[in-house]
């Protein structure tokens, strides 16, 4: 009977070592910015039942919210003082570790500011739709497994193909106009059934479209961009989200969407049915 007890204490343990922290966004962060608060949100199921304990001795919790949700833990971090490096986020209920642990990186900041200079009235800024600009890469316009799997250039709604190398290899034209800095709309990944070609509809903030391409060539734009003198504009819009955003499947709470009609509702009953 002992025997069996003890085995079945070492399943139990062995299931809870085996549970996985699904996500923590932002995925990474930089030591050494301004702002030395760090807000993590961290999904996994029933998440909130553990306590998080970061294993650095120069990084301290600040705060730890939990919601009416048991799968989020959002996590305020205090950076002051670390370095560049990763460093332990562990999980323990009951005094005991009982999740994976979950490492996290810092990365080191890039010094020179001359790469994080504002636009200002001095600037002419030329607004892309990459999706509509020019398709350099016709191997990325359908990405298999993404929600929407055509091409369709006689829809005004649809993908026509346009990408990153696209907008790159179009720097010339661009500098020649006499612009001086780019500004494509949202080039992270829309995976939505139709009609987000134009990037307002993001279902990852952090993962560049692969039908526009990668991390890399969107890193080239702004590089090549500097060589002629035309600064990049990154677009982000953190309030605006698509249907197919992951958050949509399992909310942190229930009122973490502004609900549209009930906004609505006031006034001259603008969009009431």
């Amino acid at each position: 009977m002992k025997k069996a007890i003890f085995l079945f204490a070492a399943l139990i343990s062995l299931q809870l070592q085996a549970q996985e922290v699904e996500r923590i966004e932002p995925p990474n962060w930089w030591a050494g910015m301004e702002n030395q608060k760090l807000e993590l949100l961290i999904y996994g199921e029933n998440i909130s039942d553990y306590t998080p304990v970061v294993a650095h001795k120069s990084i301290q919790i600040d705060f730890v919210k939990r919601t009416e949700n048991n799968n989020y833990l959002f996590v305020t971090l205090n950076l002051e003082g670390a370095k560049a490096g990763s460093f332990e986020i562990h999980f323990v209920k009951n005094g005991r570790r009982a999740r994976k642990s979950y490492t996290y990186n810092l990365k080191e900041r890039r010094k020179d500011s001359k790469y994080r200079q504002g636009f200002s009235s001095k600037d002419a800024i030329y607004l892309i739709t990459p999706d509509r600009f020019a398709n350099a890469d016709p191997s990325n316009d359908v990405v298999k497994g993404l929600n929407e799997e055509k091409i369709d250039r006689s829809n005004d709604y649809g993908r026509h193909g346009g990408d990153l190398a696209g907008i790159t290899n179009h720097l010339d034209y661009i500098s020649d106009l006499g612009f001086t800095a780019i500004w494509p709309c949202p080039v992270l990944i829309n995976d939505m059934p139709q009609s987000s070609y134009h990037g307002y509809a993001m279902t990852d903030f952090y993962q560049v479209d692969p039908r526009f391409g990668t991390l890399e060539e969107y890193i080239e734009l702004g590089r090549k961009g500097r060589e002629l003198g035309v600064s990049l504009i990154m677009d982000q819009v953190a309030n605006h989200i698509g249907i197919e955003h992951w958050w949509m499947k399992d909310l942190p709470a229930s009122d973490w969407l502004n609900y549209q009609e009930n906004f609505e509702k006031g006034g001259d009953n603008i969009g009431s049915t």
